[in-house]
């Protein structure tokens, strides 16, 4: 760097940079010039530091030369920005962006993507009510229509749980690229009331010959396994089959694995799993998660431990949640019990919530209530809803009222969730002790508690129908009671019931459909 403007040739140094660890004698450099504090010189040292993925603490270095800097710019306020929206601590990209608002300085549209991935990563209300009131910041200061801010809004919206809001703006958007169709996709996939929605937007893609990505095809088969339509999910694997040349790519494949095991199509799981060219943790968690769903425990723990020792793969913290709900659901207690105590101690996973929930439910359905207990009161951390339920269900079907009695309080304690206080309400009146009932009741009235209403799915003719209870809105909802009526009258009275006239007039409704 002999000879020249130093400001020019840091700033060069710095664009030509390569890594975290080649900065530091350039940062050397910058002190030692005196040029620590120049605000352009600065702004680009905090931009390459700021937005580094491979070194840890980038970020953190970036931090120190953006407090350093005199009135740091516009230019440094959003690196910093950037930074933290991707980095452990979103919020601090927002409180970034107030303070940089607070010094004059105003947003350009590079800033409004990152702020509204960092509302997108906050807690649900936070990161709500922020992202509500930049969206109407961008549209004030004219970026509504700009392509990168309206995807990335309509990403924010669809992460938090709004998915009709981010489909309003998907509707208003002029253009769209594929990451916009991949984040309204993914959106619909995750809330489970509209996964069918994204199955009809991806064949509104298709139709309309959008680009598509490898995102776009595990979006869609993200989809298919939330409707639980294995129809829809062959039709996509087709279309992969026909679209898509050589081998799949590990993700897609595990994809396309969790479909046909979620939508019920265990065969086709395991034809996929065979067939993939490359198998890492998540595919032996999808293969192993759907041989515990399907109830071939046995199975899935001879798959586990070929993962161990033929593969020789370290199972993450969802594999063992898997393997230890094949162990419940196949009664395989001894050996739940062996997984259980080797996760830490062998395999250097630690056991959370659902792990734990997970052997409780174990303990329950082998009739060890008491063991279930207690091992509810060595866990580290407070239960959650999945473990006061599996310790419900051991009391109910370890014979119920004495249990249920001497359980009572640490289960009415420990819930917040309306279907668990109906159960045990329900089971206090299987046996008569309406008191107890009475006050279950009450708890739930006075914590203002309310059940979720249950809904039942019907796939007809490849179009999944959702029916709610007491919900009229369907356009056919008086027919089928109707004829549900019908079934109802013409049964005949006694132990042995016809069941021909029924199904044939609940075929006649479906098709109606």
């Amino acid at each position: 760097m002999a000879g020249g403007d130093p400001r020019a040739q840091l700033v060069s140094a710095i664009a030509a940079c390569p890594c975290v660890p080649a900065f530091r004698p350039i940062l050397a450099r910058l002190i030692t010039a005196g040029l620590w504090r120049d605000r352009f010189v600065v702004a680009r040292a905090v931009a390459f530091c700021a937005t580094s993925a491979v070194d840890p603490g980038a970020l953190d270095l970036a931090g120190v030369l953006f407090r350093h800097a005199d009135a740091p710019s516009a230019f440094a306020y959003n690196a910093m920005i950037r930074g933290h929206s991707a980095g452990p601590t979103p919020p601090e990209a927002l409180r970034l962006f107030r303070r940089m608002l607070r010094r004059g300085l105003f947003p350009d549209r590079f800033a409004f993507p990152f702020l509204l991935r960092a509302c997108a990563r906050s807690e649900h209300s936070a990161g709500l009510g922020d992202g509500e009131s930049y969206h109407a910041l961008l549209l004030k200061h004219g970026f509504g229509t700009d392509l990168h801010v309206q995807t990335s809004l309509l990403h924010m919206y669809a992460s938090l749980g709004h998915v009709d809001v981010a489909r309003q703006v998907f509707e208003e958007m002029p253009t769209r690229s594929t990451v916009t169709w991949n984040s309204i996709l993914t959106g619909h996939a995750k809330m489970s009331e509209t996964p069918e929605e994204g199955l009809l937007l991806f064949g509104e893609m298709a139709w309309a010959k959008v680009e598509m990505n490898e995102h776009t095809l595990v979006a869609a088969l993200l989809c298919c396994a939330a409707s639980g339509s294995l129809l829809f999910g062959k039709c996509v694997h087709g279309f992969i089959t026909r679209r898509r040349d050589g081998p799949w790519s590990v993700e897609l494949g595990s994809s396309l694995l969790r479909m046909y095991v979620k939508c019920g199509g265990l065969d086709g799981g395991r034809k996929v799993f065979q067939t993939l060219p490359s198998r890492d943790v998540s595919a032996w968690t999808a293969m192993i998660g759907g041989l515990a769903e399907h109830g071939h425990g046995p199975e899935a723990l001879r798959l586990f431990d070929r993962m161990l020792t033929v593969e020789r793969l370290n199972p993450d913290s969802v594999t063992f949640t898997s393997v230890l709900h094949a162990c419940s659901h196949s009664g395989l207690v001894e050996e739940g019990l062996k997984v259980f105590n080797e996760m830490a101690v062998v395999h250097g996973v630690e056991p959370r919530v659902e792990h734990y929930g997970a052997m409780v439910d174990l303990l329950g359905r082998a009739g060890r209530v008491e063991e279930a207990r207690s091992l509810i009161e060595s866990m580290p951390f407070a239960p959650n809803q999945v473990v006061w339920g599996a310790l419900l269900n051991s009391c109910l079907a370890g014979g119920g009222d004495e249990l249920l009695g001497r359980h009572h309080h640490v289960l009415t304690e420990g819930l917040e969730g309306g279907a668990l206080f109906v159960e045990i309400s329900n089971a206090y009146a299987k046996v008569g002790r309406w008191e107890e009932v009475g006050k279950v009741r009450t708890g739930m009235a006075e914590r203002g508690v309310r059940k979720a209403r249950g809904c039942s799915c019907v796939d007809v003719h490849g179009r999944m129908h959702r029916f709610l209870v007491g919900d009229t809105r369907d356009a056919m909802a008086m027919d089928v009671c109707g004829s549900l009526g019908g079934i109802i009258v013409a049964q005949e009275p006694g132990p042995f019931t016809s069941f021909t006239t029924s199904f044939t007039a609940l075929d006649d409704v479906v098709d109606a459909m």
